[in-house]
């Protein structure tokens, strides 16, 4: 059930207030803006997505992985991981 929906009663109409409670939930769980490497704000939801990929490949990139485990958990039915 979406969050949305537990406001409400199938087949009921959304009232005005369910309206406005839905999108203050909906901006509260929103990255508005964020600051860059070199102190910049950032408020394109891209350039803010992208900053968030990047920091995240940054941070797993030089993660050591042991292939032996790579290997148990395909072998357990996972399915294949890339290198």
């Amino acid at each position: 059930m979406n969050t949305d929906d537990k406001d409400r009663i199938q087949g009921e109409e959304v009232t005005i207030y369910q309206f406005i409670r839905s999108r203050k939930r909906q901006m509260t769980r929103s990255i508005l803006h964020v600051l860059d490497a070199n102190g910049q704000l950032q408020t394109d939801q891209d350039d803010i997505m992208r900053l968030f990929t990047n920091f995240l490949e940054t941070k797993y990139l030089h993660l050591q992985i042991d292939k032996s485990s790579l290997q148990k958990m395909v072998s357990c039915g996972m399915p294949k991981i890339p290198e």
